[in-house]
């Protein structure tokens, strides 16, 4: 359950009251699925309302403090629903989160395959997807310049071709980049929001994948902000 709370914005009460409202709509749409009798437009709103809140629980747990044995349970769960979900027009960001995470539980390349053949099927591998297949395939650590989503993931490739200052350019990305990237993204400035339960915190997953893909000390990065510390040295 809790442990030390990670996120720096909302406290352990915070977070016990947005985990209950997320649980309550995984319930929700689970029951009624049950009583979907057969509706196939039904069937699929209620399975894609369940995995968007998957992914809430993930975010909302990983905030709060939760052990990551319990976090990579969600990710397996959400490894298996992926298939009947993600499809061309879904956000590329699950997709980056999923394989950011895929790399830091120490996924098989089996595992990752799901993911990889999702991607590659609607035409969506990008420099980022194939950075993450070269090394859980191949093993190899290479970035190209292709990146679908552009700024701020652009900037991983020079981080990426110059491993030895990695972790202090890295640290630079995370302070001035990350966020504001991300200022057309749903999530954004959710902190903001009082009226709603709509903050799960902000984490740069990929960042710490790249970093345990490299294989360098990220020592200063361990209190940067959005960056997933003790998930990068799971294991």
């Amino acid at each position: 359950m809790f442990m030390e709370i990670r996120d720096r914005v909302r406290d352990a009460k915070y977070f016990s009251e947005y985990l209950e409202q997320v649980t309550e709509n995984i319930d929700f749409a689970q029951s009624h699925l049950r009583d979907s009798d057969g509706d196939e437009g039904k069937i699929r709103r209620l399975k894609r309302f369940t995995v968007i809140n998957k992914f809430d629980l993930f975010y909302g747990k990983y905030s709060a403090g939760y052990n990551l044995e319990e976090l990579k349970g969600i990710f397996v769960e959400l490894l298996e629903l992926m298939p009947g979900f993600w499809e061309e027009d879904s956000s590329i960001i699950q997709m980056f989160d999923m394989m950011s995470w895929a790399v830091l539980f120490e996924a098989s390349p089996e595992q990752f395959r799901i993911l990889d053949d999702l991607v590659r099927s609607v035409g969506r591998a990008d420099a980022l997807t194939e950075f993450y297949a070269a090394w859980m395939f191949e093993g190899k650590v290479e970035m190209g310049s292709d990146f679908s989503y552009g700024f701020p993931y652009t900037a991983l490739k020079p981080i990426v071709d110059h491993p030895e200052t990695a972790a202090e350019n890295l640290k630079k990305w995370l302070e001035k980049d990350w966020y504001k990237g991300h200022k057309d993204d749903y999530w954004y400035d959710n902190h903001k929001v009082t009226e709603l339960l709509a903050y799960a915190g902000y984490w740069s997953f990929e960042a710490g994948a790249v970093m345990k893909i490299l294989g360098v000390d990220d020592t200063i990065l361990k209190d940067t902000p959005y960056y997933p510390y003790d998930l990068v040295h799971y294991r």
